[in-house]
């Protein structure tokens, strides 16, 4: 049973530690359509590097992807864009890509998604980043 927020269906998830998660999940009663681990989309984030415009991205932005690469922030964007169906990857079914996404995390991930849509701004999929939505939780 995917999991649901006000009527929004939660039905992929990217996890990391990636068995403990899963687990709790189905203990409580949760069954995802997908859990994956970061490792399984490489391709898609070098699929993304390969059509990033850097002149684009703000200097700090484009120099940690030039030199460290694989940041969260692309492993996000490239997340996004697979679900909306713009990168192929074998992880993840095209009949479970969406028109729409909704993010739903603590408010302590926003600078990474905000810095993940600069990096889908900065590509021929720019306006992937208008198909993506987020709700931000307040940590306690």
């Amino acid at each position: 049973m995917p999991l649901s927020y006000n009527s929004l269906t939660i039905r992929h998830m990217m996890i990391n530690p990636f068995d403990t998660y899963g687990n709790w999940l189905r203990s409580e009663g949760f069954n995802p359509d997908l859990v994956a681990r970061e490792s399984q989309i490489v391709s898609a984030c070098d699929s993304l590097l390969s059509n990033v415009d850097y002149d684009k991205l703000n200097s700090s932005l484009a120099d940690e992807l030039q030199t460290k690469k694989y940041t969260s922030q692309l492993f996000i964007a490239a997340w996004c864009l697979m679900r909306l169906g713009y990168i192929e990857n074998d992880v993840l079914d095209p009949e479970l890509q969406a028109k729409q996404i909704v993010n739903i995390l603590p408010e302590s991930f926003r600078q990474g998604e905000e810095e993940s849509l600069e990096i889908i701004r900065a590509t021929p999929f720019a306006h992937a980043a208008d198909q993506i939505d987020y709700i931000y939780i307040a940590e306690a």
